[in-house]
């Protein structure tokens, strides 16, 4: 077809009638297998019928295969489909897909249609007439003509003109202007959404258009049968799903599970049970589907999708690429199912739909959604996808699936073949370019080869193998009895090559360069031709051909592998694809480091990961991987920690180690790999600090620059602090305060150095040098000054910074009064700074009131404080939706802290529900490798959710979280840290008091003995504990030996109240003081 008509225009026919000797004209549109849509008044009694494409002068005659016409004009559904009665009709090249669509939102949709109206004459004397196309556009409401059941189209362009037709016996006939138009098909974003059907009305200027609704069309079951039950889709919906893929191009293409031929077998009771998951009433439900390469998950989610919009749901699978942002999503009328393939690689797709879903689920709004995600494994990449949703913080059972082999018993697997076999045949004898079947040929002569392996559970491997068969039965290649497998499979591939390559001039290239051709494809990603010709270039594969032949070669793989994210996609399936490089590799040691040249830093990450897949069935691989990213570590080293952070190859992991261990390792390049470790991370933390040592390593060389080495020495502190390696990171941070011996404090002057005062501050509180910390925050109030409101944005900031830093660590210091002036005038800059610019960022606002909230409860004022910290977690949970990897751990600590002021306030089950909250989020953000910051507050929660519990008499749960938290302030206690022992000391106390609670006395007054103990210990190794955690730690020992040793209880209870007392803890002084009284009472 001609490439001037738009895509809109080229199913476009018109659509001629005869009766009585008179042609009329309609439009209609040309559907698949020779079918042509149009209106049924259109032919309503003709005797014959034909249609003409735009670009073409033949009339095709059709014959009239469904008619209706529903009674009261303008109403209902006025249609017909015809057929192409001519074999000799061929559909014209260039025609876009055919999808059908129905108006998914309540909002108003945009559509177009190209027809033939009245207005647009040019003959209409003679046969045939002829008359030219109109486009028009405009939009559907989809409140009016509801009664109809049609969809009344608002047209944006001029109308035609009134047509005057010839004298009646009441005068001039006017003849509707849209006339003709009738069968045109009404399109939106490609969508068919019904067809034009004009409402009689030759008395006025031109008749109302409406259009029948597609849904209309397809709830007839004629229609239905004859369209082959196509599925429906909601407006916006096909610009985030994958297009329909494309049919199978060689016999390895038949495999791909999308186009599979080979029925669906061996798992309904599985099918059952998921659809079962669809149809739950929940509004929302993510679910994982795991599974190794070739097991069959794809398969499965594809008669899944098939399932469900037989059911009248949106499903498909999602694009990598969509047209249209994802919050479409959220505007469906119909139920969703989306199915994510590759899961592991699309992070960021994956956290937008979990923030999109849960949202709209939590309001309350729009039809149920499946979110289904396919992956190999739920490896570190699930860890921090749950992390980083609410939704998957603690799943429901059975929300991770792993997909069991498809015929686990071998007595299953002769007939599984069988069944493959049958499929295979049927589409394998409608593949081009090969032999025609032999006469006679019945699927059951195919002999299987011995099944008993346990590979041949698997799904693809079993219809690899049956495929295999066939095409050795059928076409026989030699030497074959040596040759089994997916080896066998792909020496019938290649004869294919060499079947298909004279239509692009390349039949002189040999098989083993076709083979590194189809590698180089699966490795290294295409989007345009020219992208694919200068790879080929460049690859050496083709060195000294002609251009004519690389053009060839492009074109070629794009015939035999184009796909629908790409020029090509290479061979897949995936374990046949790796097995191609795998084996190439082998055979041609010299083509993956020419090919590790050719990706730049976007495709980088796709080449490493596919080689990584490869080396787990090759595993020499591995080393070369190596090699190849230390022999071009840019791009190659960035892109290996991206996917290592994802996906853990151990490969990659040597990869990075051995470009840190090189030249590289000690340059500019050891910045670039730093900064592409996540902020936060578990797998790459050792490997963070290694990098940051290694940038200042290399900032120390350049002895002229001593503000970068500054820099690096602070970067280092931080990740040594996130490794919870504080004494290292206090001793980094120290250093780079010297080697900027000669900066000032001028607060305009030089804010990058009050940066690092501040982070050295922070690296002294975490390791109990708190008052010198309280120093450092004087030292910048003095340099800052009082502050104007004239000061800049920037400046009243940092000044907000130190304010907030300072409070606390006045606080932690027991300067309580201070640190409550401070906290107030903090909240006070924030709020000030939020109206000037609203765009500052909110996180700083909730961490004043979190602090200041606990400077309240210290004063006395629990319900200021529980005010807030209400309006603090309020902030953090609209961050931690849109960026949860970032917020998390705050608003857990927020929860904490509001589940404690709740208790105070008496509302006990609030304070469980947000306790338990609190804890559930920061047990999702641990994985296989927790560091000790995470361990410990997870430890600080756990003591917090222990108090809750038996707030509310459920003392056994309380007593068995207690016992975890003190086993994980044993392990951080290891080292004899003065902090961690000081910690450890508070967790015991805890422990103690549910032990006494439970009526274990004895093992109370053990808890509490090593609590006294522990907390000496902690004060004797530098370590600085508050008064009212001594004070604490003290009473409750006090209380424990109350019943055993009276008088040594009292010792120690006025060793607590003096503690509390110097910290002006009022609650614990008369708690103390009570329990003196009481005990002096009974002796």
């Amino acid at each position: 077809m001609s490439p001037r008509i738009p895509p809109v225009a080229r199913r476009v026919v018109e659509v001629y009638r005869s009766r009585d000797g008179r042609h009329r004209i309609a439009s209609g549109h040309l559907l698949d297998d020779r079918l042509v849509l149009t209106a049924g008044h259109a032919v309503d009694g003709a005797a014959t019928v034909g249609v003409r494409l735009l670009d073409g002068g033949s009339v095709w005659g059709c014959s009239v295969v469904w008619w209706r016409y529903d009674s009261v004009a303008g109403t209902g559904i006025d249609a017909a489909l015809l057929r192409i009665d001519d074999d000799a009709f061929r559909e014209p090249e260039g025609l876009p897909p055919l999808v059908w669509g129905r108006l998914g939102t309540g909002s108003r949709c945009p559509v177009e249609a190209v027809g033939f109206p009245a207005g647009m004459r040019v003959r209409e004397e003679g046969a045939p007439a002829f008359r030219d196309t109109a486009h028009i556009t405009g939009s559907i409401a989809p409140g009016s003509r509801l009664k109809a059941g049609r969809h009344e189209i608002k047209v944006d362009n001029p109308v035609p003109a009134v047509v005057r037709a010839a004298h009646t016996g009441q005068g001039i006939e006017n003849v509707s202007r849209w006339s003709g138009m009738s069968g045109a098909a009404v399109t939106s974003g490609g969508l068919v959404l019904g067809l034009v059907a004009v409402d009689p009305d030759r008395g006025g200027p031109g008749g109302a258009l409406t259009a029948v609704p597609s849904a209309s069309l397809l709830a007839d079951e004629r229609v239905a049968e004859l369209l082959g039950r196509p599925r429906a889709y909601d407006v916006g919906l096909p610009s985030v799903l994958q297009t329909p893929p494309s049919p199978a191009r060689s016999p390895v293409g038949l495999l791909r599970a999308e186009v599979s031929p080979v029925g669906f077998h061996g798992r309904e009771p599985l099918m059952e049970e998921f659809v079962r998951w669809c149809l739950d009433p929940s509004p929302w439900s993510p679910k994982l589907l795991t599974g190794p390469g070739g097991q069959g998950k794809t398969r499965l989610a594809v008669q899944l999708v098939d399932r469900m919009a037989g059911l009248n749901w949106n499903a498909g699978f999602l694009d990598f690429a969509p047209d249209t942002d994802l919050a479409a999503l959220a505007e469906l009328s119909a139920p969703l199912l989306l199915v994510v393939d590759y899961a592991e690689t699309r992070h960021e797709q994956l956290i937008e739909l979990l923030r999109l879903f849960g949202t709209s689920a939590a309001r309350g709004t729009g039809p149920p959604v499946r979110l289904l995600m396919l992956a190999r494994s739920a490896g570190e990449w699930w860890q921090d996808l749950r992390r980083k949703s609410r939704a998957l913080r603690e799943p429901p059972p059975g929300t991770v699936a792993e997909l069991g082999p498809l015929a686990d018993d071998p007595a299953t697997r002769p007939e599984a073949f069988r069944h493959a076999v049958e499929g295979l045949a049927h589409a394998l004898a409608r593949l081009p370019g090969l032999p025609a079947t032999p006469r006679g040929f019945r699927p059951e002569s195919v002999v299987p080869p011995p099944l008993s392996d346990a590979r041949f559970a698997r799904a693809l491997e079993l219809h690899s193998t049956a495929l295999a068969a066939l095409l050795q039965h059928l076409f026989p290649v030699p030497d074959a009895s040596r040759t089994q497998g997916m080896d066998l499979l792909m020496r019938h591939e290649e004869a294919y090559w060499t079947r298909t390559t004279s239509a692009h001039q390349i039949e002189r290239l040999h098989t083993q360069t076709l083979r590194q051709l189809v590698v180089t494809a699966t490795l290294c990603r295409a989007r345009t031709l020219d992208e694919a010709g200068r790879l080929l270039e460049r690859s050496g594969i083709l060195r000294g051909e002609t251009a004519n032949t690389v053009l060839g070669a492009a074109m070629w793989l794009n015939e035999l592998y184009g796909g629908r994210d790409g020029h090509w996609v290479g061979l897949v399936p995936d374990l046949l694809g790796e097995h191609l490089v795998g084996t190439t590799a082998r055979d041609f040691p010299e083509l993956l480091p020419a090919l590790a040249e050719l990706p730049d830093a976007e495709h980088a990450g796709h080449l490493l990961r596919v080689l990584c897949r490869t080396g787990r069935s090759f595993p020499e691989l591995d080393e070369r991987i190596v090699h190849l990213v230390v022999g071009r570590p840019r791009p190659l080293a960035p892109a290996a920690v991206d996917v290592l952070a994802r996906e853990g190859y151990d490969a990659l992991g040597r990869a990075v180690d051995a470009v840190l261990d090189g030249p590289h390792g000690r340059g500019p390049l050891c910045a670039e790999l730093l900064a592409a470790v996540p902020r936060h991370t578990v797998v790459l933390a050792g490997r963070a600090v290694r990098m940051a040592e290694q940038v200042v390593a290399h900032a120390r060389a350049a002895t002229d620059a001593p503000r970068e080495l500054a820099s690096a020495l602070h970067a280092l502190a931080y990740r040594l602090a996130r490794a919870g390696r504080y004494a290292e990171a206090l001793q980094a941070c120290e250093e780079g305060i010297r080697v900027r011996g000669g900066d000032t404090l001028g607060a305009a002057a030089d804010p990058e150095f009050m940066d690092a005062l501040l982070g050295y501050g922070a690296r002294l509180d975490e390791v109990g040098r708190t008052r010198e910390a309280v120093d450092v925050g004087e030292r910048l109030l003095a340099a800052l000054g009082p502050g104007h409101p004239s000061d800049t944005p920037e400046a009243q900031g940092r000044r907000a910074t130190v304010l907030h830093q300072q409070a606390l660590w006045l606080h932690r210091a027991g300067r309580h009064d201070e640190a409550l002036a401070l906290g107030a005038a903090c909240v006070r800059a924030r709020k000030r700074l939020l109206r000037r610019d609203p765009r500052w960022p909110a996180v700083e606002m909730a961490d004043a009131r979190l602090q200041l909230a606990l400077y309240l409860q210290h004063d006395g004022r629990t319900t200021e404080a529980a005010e807030e910290t209400a309006r603090a977690v309020a902030i953090l949970r609209g961050l931690a939706e849109d960026h949860p990897d970032a917020y998390l751990r705050r608003l857990a600590e927020a929860l904490h802290n509001q589940a404690r002021l709740s208790a105070v306030l008496r509302d006990h089950e609030a304070a469980l529900d947000l306790a338990e909250e609190a804890v559930a989020i920061q047990r999702g953000l641990l994985d296989d490798a927790p560091t000790p910051a995470q361990l410990a507050l997870l430890a600080r929660l756990l003591g917090g959710l222990s108090v809750r519990l038996t707030s509310v008499r459920r003392l056994s749960d309380a007593l068995e979280v207690a016992e975890e938290s003190v086993r994980l302030r044993r392990e951080l206690a290891e080292g004899r840290d003065p902090r961690a022992v000081g910690e450890l000391a508070c967790a015991l106390a805890d422990l103690a008091l549910a032990l006494r609670r439970t009526g274990d006395d004895e093992a109370a007054v053990a808890a509490s003995e090593e609590s006294v103990l522990a907390l000496r210990d902690s004060t004797a190794r530098g370590g600085t504990s508050a008064d009212d955690e001594r004070a604490r730690i003290l009473c409750v020992h006090g209380l424990a030996l109350g019943s055993r040793d009276p008088a040594r209880a009292v010792k120690v209870l006025e060793e607590a109240a003096d503690a509390a007392r110097t910290g002006r803890h009022a609650m614990l002084l008369r708690r103390c003081l009570t329990e003196i009284d009481k005990l002096r009472a009974r002796s």
